[in-house]
């Protein structure tokens, strides 16, 4: 049971908003581009998972990225660590918000009119609940909302059948424009930061499995859900893909798709929010109170501001702040099995954490130069 608490609460971290940007941004990058981005993207964020996996099982203090950088790599690495995760939790928030706000008020808005700040004044104070609720409320309902989700998927699949074609495959170009492709993929596979939290409802020594489940189902999933998208979709994808793949479907099964969107945007929305919750709390020491107003009103902030492209707030997340992250992984873990051997649980040799930093190092450049518009 405890192991599949624990998968639960990353697959259902990872599955999230992420999934509903790749059909469109795999439209926009062609065939090769994202299969070529696949290749390189899947097993770099397995590595930095299962890195992160074994700080946690080769520290022993209790502590979230920050304090691990600090701990091992120096109070400057800590600062980093803090920056990085600081804006990618509260950039993958407000693109929960967005997303998963607009899914509920489509879906309510079929029985009962409402705004659609309604819909994103519901998602975000069930959730506000839920995370002040704790870790394993937040377990325990991953647990019933990712079975639910699975299951969604493969029923969506099933009904858009009558208007799936694989010719709608064959006109998605060869090659296109990548660059937003790659932060996108990283995002929606990206589940590093709940893993501490995951090792509190599991045995920390079966960390590297259950990060290896959560990361292959979580990329099977998504990779079904873009298929599904893209051979109902006629040509025109819309930035969230549940708007175009809703279009083509009856008014129940268009119900049921808002509603899995809801179930997929909330539990991600849950456990990384309370991530944030808890980074404050244990790494800067902030009071339980406060560390929860910062973690759950910022990104409300944010989307009153008027930050509402989730696809470029997911790109950027993806490619630069969850790269950071990622890089200070690598580091962090090749420190900490040097000083505690005895205690590791898997080796990953030198010239692996070394090519994973390059290529995360590589992502972050392309896609701050293509943000300034030089790609």
């Amino acid at each position: 049971m405890r192991f599949l608490l624990s998968v639960a609460t990353l697959v259902g971290t990872i599955v999230g908003v992420g999934m509903f940007g790749l059909p469109a941004v795999t439209a926009e990058a062609g065939w090769l581009s994202i299969a070529l981005i696949t290749l390189i993207v899947l097993p770099v964020v397995a590595l930095t998972h299962l890195a992160y996996a074994h700080v946690v099982v080769l520290t022993s203090s209790r502590a979230r990225l920050p304090g691990y950088a600090g701990l091992w790599l120096g109070r400057s690495a800590k600062r980093v660590a803090f920056a990085s995760q600081a804006l990618g939790l509260v950039g993958s928030s407000l693109a929960y918000l967005v997303v998963g706000g607009s899914f509920l008020t489509q879906f309510i808005s079929s029985v009962l009119p409402i705004p659609l700040w309604g819909g994103v004044a519901i998602f975000f104070l069930a959730g506000a609940i839920l995370v002040w609720r704790g870790v394993k409320s937040i377990a325990r309902a991953e647990l019933v909302m990712v079975g639910i989700m699975l299951c969604a998927i493969v029923v969506l699949g099933i009904a858009a059948l009558p208007s799936w074609q694989s010719a709608n495959l064959a006109a998605i170009s060869f090659t296109g424009t990548p660059w937003r492709a790659y932060g996108v993929l990283i995002f929606s596979l990206w589940g590093m930061s709940v893993i501490p939290e995951v090792a509190e409802v599991s045995s920390r020594r079966n960390l590297g499995e259950v990060v290896a489940g959560g990361v292959i189902c979580s990329f099977l999933a998504s990779a079904l859900f873009v298929l599904i998208a893209l051979g109902v979709s006629d040509g025109a994808i819309s930035a969230d893909a549940l708007g175009s793949l809703s279009m083509h479907l009856g008014k129940g099964v268009r119900l049921f798709g808002f509603g899995f969107g809801v179930l997929a945007t909330f539990t991600s929305y849950l456990t990384l929010t309370r991530v944030t919750v808890d980074m404050l709390r244990y790494d800067f020491h902030i009071g339980t109170v406060a560390s929860f107003i910062s973690a759950t009103v910022i990104p409300l902030i944010l989307l009153l501001m008027g930050f509402n492209d989730f696809i470029t707030v997911l790109a950027i997340t993806g490619a630069v702040s969850l790269g950071l992250e990622g890089i200070l992984v690598m580091m962090i873990e090749e420190r900490a099995v040097r000083e505690r051997p005895q205690l590791k649980i898997f080796h990953m040799p030198s010239f692996v954490r070394n090519a994973v930093i390059l290529l995360l190092c590589i992502g972050i450049s392309l896609e701050l130069l293509a943000t300034i518009g030089v790609l």
